[in-house]
């Protein structure tokens, strides 16, 4: 582009619209780098709080079924 330039004596002109192009190019690759790491970070939010949920739920229900052994009557032999 400079070589262009300079043989046309644009050499401005032809510098801006080179900056131009690359300036969308690379809005082009940062919209689509935002655009792969969106959902990720959906997934790896979503495993974080499935996981809380998972363990919460599995603790409240291990303490509920111990409690409902220690209050079963016991089951010994007949006098």
């Amino acid at each position: 582009m400079i070589v262009v330039g300079e043989q046309t004596g644009n050499l401005a002109g032809s510098l801006e619209r080179s900056a131009k192009r690359y300036d969308r190019e690379f809005s082009n690759h940062i919209s689509s780098v935002t655009n792969l790491i969106q959902p990720v970070t959906i997934m790896v939010v979503a495993l974080f709080v499935g996981g809380i949920a998972y363990s919460m739920i599995t603790g409240i229900l291990t303490s509920v079924s111990s409690m409902r052994v220690r209050s079963a009557p016991s089951q010994s032999a007949p006098p």
